[in-house]
C-alpha cells in the first residue's frame, strides 16, 4: 500500500475562513521501503501543514517555512528568519539557548564530543554573563589530552579584544599563542608567542616566520635572528 496513513485530528471551531481549523498526528508509510515517519502539524482551512517530522531512523525536522524540506541531518530547523533583521530580538534566530537567570557569572554553551563516554566533552563554545542584559564573553575549549579536562583557547571578550591560548601551562615553541598558516601546505609560516616571563632575560613577544623571528624583551630590547 503506497504512502499508508493513520493519524488523529484535533479540531477547533474556525476563526478565520470557511473551514475548520485545529492540528494533527500522523503516521506515514512511503510505501517503498516500508519505512515510516510520525509528524505534526496544524491544520487552517481545511489545509494540513507539516511543522514537526521523526523519520523512522530518528532523525527530527522541525519546519515553519514556507518550503518543506528534511535534510537528513539528525536535527534540522527549517525556518525562513532572517536573523538580520533584528540581531538584538531572540525571535529572528534559527536556534535560541536561553538561561532565564539573570545570575552573573554563569554560562550557557554547545559540548561536542566524539566518543561513547557519556558526559565526557571534546570541545565547547560557551558564552559567560558578565553583567546585566546578558554582556559578556565568548570562550572556546578544546581537550588536549584524553585524563583532562577541555582547555580554554580562545577568548573573545564583550570589548572587541580577544585572547589566544589562555592555559595553565607555560606557551613555549610547542605550546604557542596564535599562528598563521601558509596558503601552500600546513607548516607554521608565522606565529607570535608571549612568555609570561616578563623581567629582562626573557622575552614578553616574539613574531616568527620562514626567514627568520624577532624578539622583545621584558627590558624593552628587540632583537632579530636574520
Amino acid at each position: 500500500v503506497g504512502d499508508a496513513r493513520a493519524g488523529i485530528d484535533f479540531l477547533t471551531n474556525a476563526h478565520y475562513g470557511t473551514g475548520r481549523d485545529g492540528a494533527f498526528i500522523r503516521a506515514s508509510n512511503d510505501g517503498s521501503t516500508a519505512k515510516a515517519h510520525l509528524i505534526f502539524g496544524t491544520i487552517k482551512d481545511e489545509t494540513y501543514a507539516e511543522t514537526v517530522r521523526i523519520a523512522s531512523d530518528g532523525d527530527l525536522t522541525i519546519d515553519s517555512s514556507s518550503n518543506s524540506m528534511q535534510p537528513g541531518a539528525a536535527l534540522n530547523v527549517i525556518s525562513d528568519k532572517n536573523v538580520e533583521t533584528g540581531l538584538d530580538d531572540m525571535a529572528n534566530y534559527h536556534l535560541v539557548l536561553k538561561n532565564p537567570q539573570n545570575d552573573t557569572g554563569e554560562s550557557i554553551g554547545l559540548a561536542f564530543g566524539i566518543t561513547d563516554t557519556v558526559t565526557k566533552v571534546g570541545a565547547a563554545i560557551i558564552h559567560e554573563r558578565d553583567s546585566a542584559g546578558s554582556q559578556g564573553s565568548m570562550k572556546f575549549f578544546c581537550r588536549p589530552s584524553n585524563g583532562g579536562p577541555p582547555v580554554k583557547r580562545l577568548h573573545l571578550h564583550a570589548n572587541g579584544d580577544m585572547t589566544f591560548n589562555n592555559c595553565t601551562t607555560t606557551i613555549n615553541s610547542s605550546n604557542y599563542g596564535l599562528y598563521f598558516l601558509n596558503d601552500s601546505d600546513s607548516t607554521k609560516s608565522i606565529f607570535i608567542r608571549h612568555s609570561r616571563e616578563c623581567n629582562g632575560s626573557h622575552t614578553t613577544a616574539e613574531f616568527y616566520g620562514n626567514q627568520g623571528s624577532m624578539r622583545i624583551y621584558g627590558d624593552g630590547d628587540v632583537k632579530n635572528t636574520n
